[in-house]
This record gives structure tokens, C-alpha cells and sequence, in this order.
């Protein structure tokens, strides 16, 4: 049985789009660690907070 052009041809992109997917969802997923571990180390009162609560933070 043999394929017409056309048919290998959307094979053929489906296959890439499908690749395409996947690195994009893992650079999706990377990116999203990447936020909370950056939102774990920020201080959750920002720079209202008074300094000796912002000293106690830095030294936890």
C-alpha cells in the first residue's frame, strides 16, 4: 500500500508540529520551575516591611 504525496506530506508536518509541541510545553514547564523558585526566595512583604522583620528573613 502506498501513499499519495499529499498524505506523506500532512504525515509529515503533523510529525513536526507534534515535536514542535513538546519542546515548547518543555520550555513551558522550565519556565514555570524556574518562577517558583524565584517566588520562594523572594520575602513575601516586599520592602514595606520594617528592617529588623527584613534582617530576620535574610538570616532564616
Amino acid at each position: 500500500m502506498s501513499l499519495s504525496e499529499d498524505t506523506i506530506g500532512l504525515l509529515r508536518d503533523e510529525a513536526y508540529l507534534l515535536l514542535c509541541r513538546d519542546t515548547v510545553q518543555g520550555a513551558l514547564n522550565l519556565a514555570a520551575e524556574k518562577k517558583d523558585e524565584v517566588a520562594s526566595t523572594r520575602p513575601p512583604f516586599g520592602v514595606l516591611a520594617r528592617k529588623k522583620t527584613r534582617e530576620a528573613f535574610e538570616s532564616s
